[in-house]
């Protein structure tokens, strides 16, 4: 199997300087997207949406190119978009874990997880900040990668040339790097709940009652996105780092 990677030819000009190269990040909650930017910006003038960083997790990336290109140190031929995905099986036991709403509701994550995938309503949504409120009402009913997508309309595609996965990140951003002479780097984490005490796999299968439920529940209520992106409850199906955005196709219903 030829492993994909991203045309660099085709964002990085020949001896770029990484000092005036602008990244610019697409962020999925809870994906590994503030350990990539902790990293990136050792070497890179980062670029956030709005001048906030809460605000680059709800753009989709044709609002965020608008605001990129209203940003008088953005050039789109000097610069490109990241992002990172992740696991969805691993991404709802994060979420679970880092929003202290969620655990002051629930008692347990197989709670969380039942209403995330047959009772949404239930979700105490209202209890997180708000611009979470707003990326989960829209993750729920059309996906946990919306946002990279150009809308939220079917057929919608994917114009990210970067989308790096998680559960590869240190490869990646090395790859990345590299493209400019920067040397591989160790990988720092941000961000991990300090409430999470075992690995995400452990939460699905602890309860023998409810865990086949929920791992069969979450797969179909998000049964495009594994497929599109890769990823089956043990992780990704195959060894590539990064995934191609020509296949990603909005589609949830």
């Amino acid at each position: 199997m030829t492993l994909y990677e991203p045309n660099w030819q085709q964002h990085i000009k020949k001896d770029q300087n990484a000092d005036t190269f602008r990244i610019f990040s697409i962020h999925v909650r809870k994906s590994g997207g503030t350990c990539a930017k902790e990293r990136l910006r050792l070497h890179f003038p980062l670029l956030d949406v709005d001048g906030y960083e809460d605000a680059r997790s709800h753009k989709y990336y044709e609002d965020a190119l608008n605001i990129a290109n209203s940003i008088e140190t953005w050039n789109p031929e000097n610069g490109l978009f990241y992002s990172v995905v992740r696991n969805p099986y691993s991404w709802l036991v994060s979420n679970f874990f880092w929003f202290d709403a969620f655990q002051s509701h629930y008692n347990r994550f197989e709670e969380f997880a039942i209403d995330w995938i047959e009772a949404p309503d239930r979700l105490p949504l209202p209890w997180v900040d708000p611009p979470a409120q707003e990326y989960f009402a829209k993750a729920l009913p059309k996906g946990i990668f919306i946002q990279l997508f150009e809308n939220e309309n079917p057929g919608a595609r994917c114009q990210i040339p970067v989308i790096i996965r998680c559960e590869r990140l240190k490869e990646g951003l090395n790859i990345l790097q590299g493209q400019f002479g920067i040397p591989p780097q160790k990988l720092e984490v941000y961000n991990r709940s300090t409430h999470r005490k075992h690995d995400y796999k452990h939460y699905y299968e602890r309860d023998p009652e409810l865990g086949p439920i929920i791992k069969k529940g979450l797969f179909k209520k998000h049964e495009r996105e594994f497929k599109m992106f890769g990823y089956e409850f043990d992780g990704p199906t195959d060894d590539n780092i990064f995934i191609d955005p020509k296949s990603l196709i909005l589609n949830y219903k």
